[in-house]
């Protein structure tokens, strides 16, 4: 269990409250489809020809069943108070060698969302040392995500925790 101070948003000192990571089980779909709900929101606002929002529930709670559990896939989530405040998904990737590409395995985080009441308490650092301590475990080289081109705050998070833009797509409409 990892566990870190938390920093208020009011006082900017360490309270009492610590922040850890456990794994989710099927148990907690309902608290998945809570968590990602802020993200899907801030992403549909941006781009509402692209995003579902507010997405029907029993969609939300039969996409994280299916994906929960799955051996390529792990679902962290960060608990304060014994309330969730976070979670964090990735999945093993293993892309074979093609014609242009040599074969590669990494771990890919497709979401990260923390409530904005946890925010500056270190919940979302502790969720990617969780998948950095994942990769060491597995034995994996490289950590992979995105993120949409408007969502600035996040560009500033994955960056400040060491990842660096590497690949860039466009869209025409």
């Amino acid at each position: 269990m990892i566990r870190t101070p938390c920093m208020t948003a009011e006082s900017k000192s360490t309270s009492g409250t610590a922040v850890w990571i456990r794994q989710a089980t099927v148990a907690d779909v309902d608290t998945l489809v809570d968590l990602v709900d802020p993200v899907q929101a801030l992403h549909a606002e941006a781009h509402p020809d692209v995003f579902v929002y507010p997405v029907e529930p029993s969609r939300n709670r039969s996409f994280f069943a299916d994906r929960v559990g799955q051996p390529d896939g792990y679902f962290p989530i960060a608990m304060r108070d014994a309330r969730p405040v976070g979670f964090l998904w990735c999945r093993l990737q293993n892309r074979p060698a093609n014609a242009f590409k040599k074969a590669n395995r990494f771990l890919f985080v497709d979401q990260i969302s923390v409530l904005s009441e946890a925010r500056g308490c270190g919940v979302g650092r502790l969720l990617m040392q969780f998948v950095k301590d994942l990769a060491k475990t597995l034995d994996i080289p490289e950590i992979r995500l995105d993120s949409w081109s408007f969502n600035e705050e996040a560009h500033r998070f994955f960056t400040g925790d060491g990842f660096e833009p590497y690949r860039v797509e466009f869209w025409r409409k």
